[in-house]
């Protein structure tokens, strides 16, 4: 009898032990902030397939001020700001503001977390370039299944050019008579663009555009 009461109160002492223990926080599991460090910026390139993406950070619109860091689709989660919404890298897009986790390791830069800022919903046309003018920002588009033509402002340093076969932001010479995606915003009765994609020509395999390394056509 005895024995057995003895066992009873190790048990309660053990559980008044513990709970003890977890008020002041040694059984609580805390989230490892310390060993983690958060880099805020906009997306000025991601290429999925070299699992690469190029960060700019804060002010600076220099390309001396752009860092890369590595991506895997197995390793990098990606979320919304408010954790409701389970992303993945194919959701990103160059202009996007996020917020990247990585260890707090020197020169550590695989990221193990990327925090998405939402993007605006676009609307989304494709259709022939009529006229462009990439200094005054305006383009003239014959969109495909309209019988008038339709009329778009953009900023000339911070539109988006990109090729149909990826996301990475390129430098294009769009010209009349080329066909393009154009993905804009309605603003004070104007449609802004600010990705445009040109798609390839019928009856080609691939564009035959010069790209380089620069995201908006300076």
């Amino acid at each position: 009898m005895f024995r057995n009461k003895r066992m009873v109160l190790a048990g309660i002492l053990s559980i008044c032990v513990f709970f003890a223990f977890a008020q002041s926080g040694y059984c609580v599991t805390k989230p490892d902030t310390e060993n983690v460090r958060q880099i805020s910026g906009e997306i000025v390139w991601i290429d999925l397939q070299q699992g690469t993406l190029k960060l700019r950070q804060g002010e600076h619109r220099g390309w001396d001020k752009v860092t890369e860091y590595r991506i895997n689709a197995h390793d990098t989660f990606v979320t919304d700001p408010a954790s409701k919404e389970f992303l993945t890298l194919n959701d990103l897009r160059v202009g996007q503001d996020v917020t990247l986790e990585l260890p707090a390791v020197r020169d550590w830069k695989i990221v193990s977390k990327i925090i998405a800022q939402p993007l605006p919903v676009f609307v989304v046309v494709t259709g022939d370039v009529v006229a462009m003018d990439t200094r005054t920002g305006t383009m003239t588009l014959q969109v495909v299944g309209n019988n008038g033509a339709s009329y778009f402002v953009f900023e000339p340093d911070d539109i988006f050019y990109m090729k149909s076969t990826g996301k990475e932001p390129v430098h294009l010479e769009v010209k009349p008579g080329d066909r393009v995606r154009v993905e804009y915003l309605s603003d004070s009765g104007k449609q802004r663009a600010r990705y445009i994609t040109l798609m390839p020509a019928s009856g080609a395999g691939s564009t035959t555009t010069t790209t380089t390394t620069t995201v908006t056509n300076k």
